[in-house]
Parts: C-alpha cells; sequence; structure tokens
C-alpha cells in the first residue's frame, strides 16, 4: 500500500506540475511551480444581498480593501481546514468567485502541495481530483468509489488502504458550477445562487477567493517573465492606466496582459489605449491582440457562440457547439477559447469579459443583408427575466461599443459593419450612467439624457468609476431637472467632477455627502451660477460656520447666468448685469452652524426675495445667532415663508425675537420651533404676537414636553392640556380672523 500510495503521489505530480501556456503562437507548457502566485482568500459566507455583476462587485470589495486592508486578512491555503474565526471546524470547504478568479489554480495547488508532502501529510492520507466537467458525458449512477476510481489510472491505488483512512480522505471537486444535476435547483450551481447550494452541505465553511491584491499582482508580473525586471516594467506600464491596472485583481487578466506583454516587440504596447480608457476600450484592446486580423467570418462565430452560451447560462461547451458556429476547433482562437486540461473535448471562455463583449457585439454586428447577427428579440431574453444584475457588464458593453471611435476600431481592423439602434434602456439609471460613459460619444449621450428629467441615485454611488459615470451624463444633459445623490463621500476633488453638470439642474440635494468647508467655495459657484436651481439641499454635511458664509457669498453673488461647463474660477465680470438666482428653498440642517452663520444668513434673507423656504434645524444656533437672523427677516425685502428651527438651542430670550418678526413680518407663515426649551414665558410672548393683526403665520409646530418643567408631576398632564389647546384655540381664532377680514 505505500509503494501504491508513492507511486499515487507521482502520478499527481506529473499531472499538475505544469499548466497551459496561454500565448497562442508557443503551444508550450509553464512549470506550475514557476507561475503560481498566491491568491487573497478570505473565509466568508457569500451574501445573498449583494447587487450587481459578479467581476464588477469584485472590483468594489478590492477597493474597499485598498482603503481599509486592516479589515481583510487573508487566509492562506493551509487555513482551510483549519477552525475559522470562530473557533468552528469543518470537514466540507466551499471557495467561492467570480470564473477567472483562481479557484482551480489554488485547488491544483493543493494537489500538489499534498502529493509533494509539503501540506497535510497527518492529516490526509490521500487527496483526489474530479473534474466536474468529466462526468457530464457520463448518464451512470456513480457511487463514490467510482468517483475515487476514475480520477487515478490503474494501478496506483490500493482500495483496500483507502477504505482503511475513510476519515483522511480529501475529495476535491472542481467545476462544480459546471455540473449538471437534475434533482439541484435549476440555478443552485451557479455563481448567484450559490445559497441553494449551501443548503445540502452539513455544517460548510465557505472561504471566498478574491484574486490579487495589488503586490500578488506585481508578483505574477514577475513570475510570468524569464526576467523578472521585464515583468516589474510590465506591471508598472499597466499601473499607469487605471481602467486597466483595475481590471488585475482577476488572475485571468494578468494572464492576458502578461501574455500581451510577452509577444509584442512594441516598448509601450499600451500606447494604443485612450488615457481615459473606459472598460469598453480596455476590453477591445485586449480582443484585438488575441484575435489579429482574423475572418469576419470567425468573428460572427464566436459573437454568436458568446451570445448563445449566456441565453443558456453555461459557460461549457463541446467541439460539437463549436462546429455549429463555424469554429473547427479552439486552437485557431488562443486566448480566447480554453480546452480543459481534464476533459480535452469541453471547452469555455478564457475570460468572462471576452465572452461578454463578444455577445455585445453580436447585437451590433451587421452581416451582409444590413441585419444584426443577433435580434433585439434575443436581446429582450438576455434582460426579461433577470431578476439581478447578471447581465451589466454585457449592457456597458452594448452602449460601449455604439460610440463613434469603437465603430471605427472595429470597421478598420476587420471591416465589419455595426448598428447602434435600440439599444437604451431606462430601468437602472446608475447602470445607464455606465452604459453612455463607455460610448464617449457625446452627441449618442445627449440625445440619450434629454430623456431623463430626473436622476434619483441616493445610495446607490460606491466607486470613483460610478461618480465618474454619472459626472459625464450629468454635464452633457441640458434636460435634467432633479438631482439627487447622498451617502456617497464628495471632497473637493470628487465634488469638482461633478461641478459642470450641477449648473443646470433646478433641484440638487446631496444630502449626507460628507461636505465640508473646503467644498463650499465651489458649492458658492453653484447657486451663483445656476440661473434654474430652486432648491438645494445640504442637510447633515459639516459646513460649519466658515462653509456656510462662503456660500452664502455666493447667494448673494448670484447674478450670473451661464449656460454652458466653464470653470467655477470664470471671472465675476461675466456674471455682471443679469437676473439673480431664483432659489426658492435652502435646507442646512445638521450643518454644524453656530450663531456665527446667522449674520451672512441674515444679510441672504434681506437681498433675496425669491428664497421662500430655510430650513436651520439641528444647529445650535442659541439665543444671540437668532437675535442676529431676525434681523433679516424684519427686512422688507425678506420673502421667507417656511422657517423651521427645531433642535436648536433656543430658549424663551429668542421668543421676544421671533414674536417681533411675527407681529411686522409680512411674508412669514410657517414656522417650526421643535423641541426648544421656549419655557412658559417665551410661549406667551409668541401668543401675544399671534394676536396681532399683521401676523400671516398659518402653521406653528412646536413639542410642548420641555415648557413647564418646574410644575409638580401631577400637575403636569391637565397643564399641558390646557395650553396645547389654549394655544391652538388661539391660532385657529387669529387665522380665522384674517379670512373673514380678507373677504
Amino acid at each position: 500500500p505505500l509503494e501504491c500510495r508513492k507511486k499515487y503521489q507521482r502520478h499527481i505530480q506529473d499531472t499538475f506540475s505544469h499548466i497551459p501556456e496561454l500565448n497562442p503562437r508557443s503551444g508550450q507548457k509553464v512549470s506550475h511551480h514557476q507561475r503560481y502566485t498566491e491568491l487573497f482568500l478570505r473565509g466568508r459566507k457569500p451574501d445573498p444581498e449583494e447587487r450587481g455583476h459578479e467581476l464588477l462587485a469584485m472590483e468594489r470589495k478590492h477597493q474597499e480593501m485598498e482603503a481599509h486592508p486592516e479589515r481583510c486578512p487573508s487566509l492562506g491555503l493551509e487555513g482551510l481546514f483549519g477552525p475559522d474565526a470562530e473557533g468552528r471546524s469543518s470537514r466540507t470547504t466551499v471557495l467561492f468567485g467570480p470564473a477567472g478568479i483562481g479557484k482551480t489554480m489554488a485547488l491544483r495547488k493543493l494537489m500538489l502541495d499534498w502529493a509533494s508532502g509539503e501540506s497535510w501529510p497527518a492529516k490526509f492520507a490521500y487527496a483526489f481530483y474530479v473534474s466536474c466537467g468529466a462526468l457530464n458525458g457520463s448518464s451512470e449512477t456513480m457511487s463514490l468509489v467510482d468517483l475515487i476510481a476514475n480520477s487515478c489510472p490503474p494501478g496506483t491505488l490500493a482500495m483496500e488502504d483507502i477504505l482503511m483512512h475513510q476519515d483522511n480522505l480529501l475529495i476535491v471537486l472542481d467545476a462544480f458550477d459546471e455540473l449538471n444535476l437534475g434533482n439541484l435547483p435549476s440555478e443552485a450551481t451557479r455563481p448567484k445562487a450559490i445559497g441553494s447550494l449551501l443548503q445540502y452541505l452539513r455544517s460548510a465553511r465557505c472561504v471566498e477567493v478574491l484574486g490579487f491584491h495589488l503586490a500578488q499582482r506585481k508578483e505574477y508580473f514577475q513570475r510570468f517573465f524569464e526576467d523578472r525586471e521585464d515583468g516589474a516594467q510590465a506591471f508598472e506600464l499597466v499601473r499607469s492606466n487605471k481602467t486597466l491596472s483595475r481590471m488585475c485583481f482577476l488572475p485571468a487578466s494578468c494572464s492576458v496582459i502578461c501574455s500581451i506583454f510577452s509577444r509584442t516587440t512594441q516598448r509601450d504596447p499600451l500606447k494604443d489605449i485612450p488615457e481615459k480608457a473606459t472598460v469598453t476600450d480596455i476590453y477591445v484592446w485586449l480582443l484585438f491582440k488575441f484575435l489579429g486580423c482574423h475572418s469576419l467570418v470567425n468573428l460572427e462565430g464566436l459573437c454568436r457562440l458568446a451570445k448563445e452560451r449566456l441565453l443558456h447560462k453555461t459557460a461549457v461547451f463541446d467541439e460539437g457547439v463549436l462546429k455549429e458556429h463555424g469554429l473547427g476547433n479552439a486552437s485557431t482562437h488562443p486566448g480566447i477559447l480554453l480546452q480543459d486540461c481534464h476533459v480535452t473535448t469541453t471547452y469555455k471562455f478564457n475570460h468572462l469579459g471576452f465572452q461578454e463583449l463578444l455577445a455585445a457585439l453580436s447585437f451590433c454586428l451587421l452581416d451582409s443583408d444590413g441585419n444584426t447577427i443577433s435580434s433585439f428579440q434575443e436581446l429582450e431574453e438576455v434582460f426579461g427575466h433577470q431578476t439581478e444584475s447578471n447581465f451589466t457588464l454585457l449592457l456597458r458593453f452594448l452602449f460601449g461599443l455604439c460610440g463613434k471611435t469603437r465603430l471605427d476600431i472595429l470597421q478598420g481592423n476587420w471591416g465589419c459593419r455595426t448598428s447602434r439602434n435600440g439599444l437604451w434602456s431606462e430601468e437602472k439609471l446608475l447602470e445607464l450612467c455606465h452604459c453612455l460613459y463607455e460610448t464617449e460619444d457625446l452627441l449618442f449621450a445627449k440625445n440619450i439624457m434629454r430623456h431623463i428629467h430626473d436622476l434619483d441615485l441616493r445610495e446607490l454611488l460606491s466607486t470613483n468609476l460610478d461618480l465618474a459615470a454619472v459626472a459625464f451624463c450629468l454635464s452633457v444633459s441640458d434636460s435634467l431637472q432633479s438631482l439627487h445623490l447622498s451617502d456617497f463621500e464628495l471632497g473637493p476633488e470628487r465634488l469638482g467632477l461633478l461641478l459642470p453638470g450641477l449648473w443646470k439642474p433646478s433641484v440638487i440635494r446631496l444630502n449626507r455627502c460628507g461636505l465640508t468647508v473646503s467644498t463650499c467655495k465651489d458649492l458658492s459657484s453653484v447657486v451663483a451660477a445656476n440661473v434654474s436651481l430652486t432648491s438645494l439641499d445640504l442637510s447633515e454635511n459639516p459646513l460649519g460656520d466658515c462653509g456656510v458664509t462662503e456660500l452664502c457669498q455666493g447667494l448673494l453673488d448670484s447674478h450670473c447666468q451661464l449656460q454652458t461647463q466653464c470653470s467655477c474660477k470664470r471671472s465675476a465680470q461675466l456674471c455682471r448685469e443679469h437676473a439673480s438666482s431664483p432659489l426658492l428653498s435652502c435646507r442646512l440642517h445638521g450643518c454644524h452652524l453656530t450663531a456665527a452663520a446667522c449674520e451672512p444668513l441674515s444679510a441672504v434673507l434681506a437681498s433675496k426675495p425669491s428664497l421662500v423656504e430655510l430650513n436651520l434645524g439641528g444647529n445650535p444656533l442659541g439665543d444671540p445667532g437668532i437675535h442676529i437672523f431676525c434681523k433679516g427677516m424684519k427686512n422688507p425685502q425678506c420673502g421667507l415663508q417656511r422657517l423651521k428651527l427645531h433642535q436648536c438651542s433656543l430658549t424663551g430670550a429668542a421668543c421676544m425675537d421671533l414674536a417681533s418678526v411675527l407681529e411686522t413680518g409680512p411674508t412669514l407663515m410657517e414656522l417650526n420651533l421643535g423641541d426648544n426649551s421656549l419655557g412658559d414665558d417665551g410661549v406667551r410672548q409668541l401668543c401675544l404676537a399671534l394676536k396681532k393683526p399683521d401676523c400671516k403665520l398659518r402653521k406653528l409646530d412646536w413639542y410642548l414636553t420641555k415648557l413647564y418643567y418646574y410644575y409638580y408631576y401631577y400637575y403636569y398632564y391637565y397643564y399641558y392640556y390646557y395650553y396645547y389647546y389654549y394655544i391652538y384655540a388661539l391660532l385657529y381664532l387669529s387665522c380665522r380672523n384674517k379670512y373673514a377680514n380678507t373677504k
């Protein structure tokens, strides 16, 4: 038995020691030990609430890990079978992650480590590798013993010895998502529905494969080239292109890019990529580098194949499928199609991104009769029954391939014609922004955006790429009336990207966006230049007194009617002799304001009759601040109708100033003083003001829980209701008398 075990270990080493070289001109194999780079793994269960395309979601995770590396400790291969972070052990471990992330490479490394005796010699007497793709060709029921026997050549195993070590066997099932099992839910093996699969496993431990972080990407490049210095130089070139660099978390992307560098004689093969390349730019560039100038027939076949596999929701196909599309075999399309190492009759696309790009191209390419090689009815089939964003990347490519620049590239390289009709969908606004950003076609994007009047993206933005896409769409839109962003950190640099698009909407809501005093100069330019602005919401941003002072300066100087995308630093001389901004509503709730902010706000009230609503709640303005503020409200130019001062640390001393405003203020109709310790004297002053004939107030909101604190508790209930009805009755009578006088 010992001799058989050693013989089996040598077989494993021979089988897994080399991997196929991706370079289409070499056809060679390289050492697994030479090429393998440690992957980033972390113990984590899949989140059923995760939204978005797998590759795009993984990119966001890497951005989060780079920002907070301390939150994401890596788990090495040696930790796969140990206890988890909570000390629990499991006999089943599930590796999950998108296609091309490195799951198979990790499992091959695991088998090699066992066979060489480097890892787990005492834990596992035997380790067996089963490729699930190989099982699809068999219609017979197979036992576990059959699986083990079929995974090994004759004469390498002693079954008696294996059965004696049943508690020390490691069975590796690779490519489980390619397995056709009729008694599992139809989507159980899909990556997006791994939760369904886990229901069939007992206490499984889940480990997410996240590909390469930054240091591992550099190591992979250095391992790929014989001269590590060449690899380091190639890596630095890739890092200089942000879009391409972001893709390199995926080992499949690194392999493709390194293969291009190894084949080219150019000193900088990236020079053909636009400086601000979109995802479509990158994938088109990679595709051309791999396919070269193959015939159009082959391109059409690849596109049809990619689209068909998406419709069938399967990534693996056999030689018969290739022949149906006139493709011969995978060797004629190196770098795009990969042959399975263990099942030589099955193939898959090397990169999920390639498959989706080619599928998108099938809806754009025109045949000799001027028709697209795939119908738009098929496109509706792709999207029609999707409750999740499985085809987000495909949708972006559909728009990206409509850009004139990409059309010229396609025609120049392959002489093909495309159509860009009927590709617009309004279902998801953020994805629409990404799609239009991919086109880089200003006229096309402008024609689409003229149909969008309200852009509500609150709690949706999460990356700089999201921001860039939104900024692009804002810059080309002339019809947008309302923009709502929230819960996305906007510093000066990010806000600067949005500026050209903020000079047009009439409603702008940027609450909870982390805006500080450093952004207020740009915000001031917005209120000064946007002649359509009627509502501005900056609530729950720590602007501070200095920030609001800067903002008020923009309101006071708002004479500009600029319609073009000019710089916020443009001279004020361009803005002379024009009508002022018609701002009607301004919300500054919870902006860390004190009494110091009341002086500039008072000046705005005295000179901006168009400002009819102001929310200053949640700011500790205090009585001194209100005293200053009320001076502006008494000005004849003040047009304020609705004022919110809840939670402003006011006492009865502030009521004297407010009462004088109510007595003489010609416009104020609604006042909120909730959650302030006004006291009885303060309330009496307000009630006296309500009786005045010139008082226009129609609605007064407050909480009475802090008015009568000095009374005994058992008198409190009756006293509370006495004042409650007294105040509202007084207000009602006052309003009724005024309406009667009006009549």
